[in-house]
């Protein structure tokens, strides 16, 4: 580390101590850069501190290097006793007198810490920044190399005749900057990020021993188990897909049909299969979809044109084997159903969905096989016969009252609880009963557990601000002797208060025919 007189043209690295004295005037700088050059202080300069000559002695103790230089005076000896005089007045005097002396210093240091500050957020602006540019070309490239669109396009797992209409299309906006350029330039773009040949690999290999196989399927049905209650056919099924991918990880992609009533779970197992193999999961819901360029995307030609969903999230899922579940195809609107569900059909056809091409992506075959397609829906007589026919439809059964009370106890309130985290101190009891009261008597047209989650919900965050503002008249209380926590019991009028009964008469509703 350097420390020692300014000098004009020197560089100075990061940590150095430079000084600069001039007539009456001391300046420091702890160089806060990695490298580079000082220009002459002022006292405007937010990187120099101006330092009276009279608190010199007080730097002196501080610095161990014994570097600190005495201010240079001109030769004119009337300033130079003025200044003698000024330092023999100032040197008995406290540090805290100096302070109040050095207005100016004050000011320096305040200027210094805000600068301190603001260059702090600057670098940790430039190390997010840094750190997303490094993320993006790792996760599409990898390699600097790879920042030419050129190499891209060579280096993409295509057929020669692709690489070669697309190195065509290439040189031809090569060097050229008009409007339809740029848009082949973003078609281009487009194209090298699509993961052409790149698929999630599972854990384990069908060459693997027994046990390294059968600890991996016990940690998916782990999950599957953790996160969902019963749902036994769907899981059986899940894990048959599992096992294929294992035994032939180049087998065409797998399409699953789950059919039945609302908040059974349907979405939920698939996401915890999704975390279990630690591939993408991305949802495509179908209610009300009356337009099928949501799936196929736009021509190219048109002004403000992008590709259709599959291409959006093959390229954000960065493999060719992503999790894609398409929620509620029952709810399509109809004046658009028929075509929907073509473009359905040819996606779903494991025979025909090797070779989908997207309306932007004109002339480009993208290759669908490998994706493991889910698809749920309410009311099966919705669903066009003929995509019906190219599905395996699995049935779920409703829960029954028994089933949905231990939902209730099992998964419920356990995450519900974990997401309110109420205060310490207190431990909640909602028995069995009053657990069946809510399944018969509040959520009675609810077929899954929808509304009973949203209820259960509603009873503890009003528990919670209850506990908070010691409001819990209509809670029994227990504390449990030798300890400091609080037992609260959930009771059946604390429900009423919280949860009222519809009213099942609509009557009201001829009151104007």
């Amino acid at each position: 580390m350097y420390s020692g007189y300014w000098e004009i043209n020197k560089n100075y690295n990061k940590g150095d101590v430079i000084y600069v004295c001039t007539l009456a005037e001391y300046y420091i700088c702890i160089n806060e850069h990695t490298s580079g050059r000082l220009t002459f202080p002022n006292k405007e300069d937010i990187y120099w501190m101006y330092i009276p000559n009279n608190f010199l002695n007080f730097f002196k103790t501080i610095d161990k290097t014994d570097n600190i230089p005495e201010p240079k005076y001109n030769n004119n000896n009337n300033n130079k006793k003025e200044l003698n005089n000024n330092k023999q007045e100032n040197d008995n005097s406290s540090l805290n007198e100096i302070k109040k002396r050095s207005p100016i210093y004050l000011k320096r240091s305040t200027s210094y810490k805000e600068c301190n500050k603001r260059n702090e957020l600057k670098r940790k602006l430039r190390m997010v920044e840094d750190e997303i540019i490094n993320y993006k070309r790792k996760k599409n490239y990898g390699d600097d190399l790879m920042d030419n669109l050129k190499n891209k396009l060579l280096c993409m797992d295509l057929n020669i005749e692709t690489k070669s209409f697309l190195l065509d299309k290439y040189e031809s906006i090569r060097g050229s900057s008009s409007s339809d350029n740029s848009k082949a330039l973003n078609w281009l773009n487009t194209i090298v990020k699509i993961p052409y040949g790149k698929c999630k690999e599972m854990d384990v290999k069908s060459a693997d021993n027994s046990d390294k196989l059968k600890m991996f399927f016990k940690r998916v049905k782990d999950k599957l188990d953790e996160n969902i209650y019963g749902l036994e056919n769907v899981k059986d099924e899940i894990l048959e897909f599992v096992a294929r991918k294992i035994t032939n990880p180049n087998s065409k992609g797998h399409v699953l049909a789950l059919y039945g009533s609302g908040g059974i779970g349907k979405t939920k197992i698939i996401k915890s299969l999704a975390e279990a193999l630690d591939l993408p999961f991305y949802q495509i819901n179908f209610g009300g979809l009356n337009d099928v360029s949501v799936l196929t995307g736009h021509s190219e030609t048109y002004i403000g044109s992008k590709p259709g969903k599959l291409v959006e999230i093959l390229t954000c899922s960065n493999y060719m084997n992503p999790i894609i579940y398409l929620d509620e195809i029952d709810k399509i609107s109809e004046t658009r159903a028929t075509e929907i569900f073509g473009i359905l059909t040819h996606l779903l056809d494991e025979e025909q969905n090797a070779e989908f091409e997207d309306n932007y992506l004109s002339n480009i075959k993208i290759d669908l096989s490998k994706v493991f397609f889910v698809i749920a829906f309410n009311d099966i007589s919705k669903v066009d016969s003929i995509l019906l026919n190219r599905l395996k439809v699995i049935y779920i059964d409703p829960p029954s009252i028994e089933d949905k009370i231990t939902i209730c106890q099992t998964k419920l309130i356990p995450n519900i609880l974990k997401t309110i985290k109420l205060k310490s101190g207190f431990n909640i009891i909602i028995e069995r009963e009053l657990i069946e009261y809510i399944i018969s008597c509040k959520t009675q047209d609810d077929k899954g557990v929808r509304q009973l989650k949203k209820n259960i919900e509603k009873i503890f965050n009003r528990l919670n601000y209850d506990i908070l503002i010691d409001n819990l008249d209509l809670v029994k209380k227990e504390t449990v002797q030798d300890s400091e926590d609080t037992t609260l019991i959930i009771t059946r009028s604390y429900i009423d208060k919280i949860i009222k009964t519809h009213n099942n008469d609509r009557s009201y509703l001829q009151m104007y025919n």
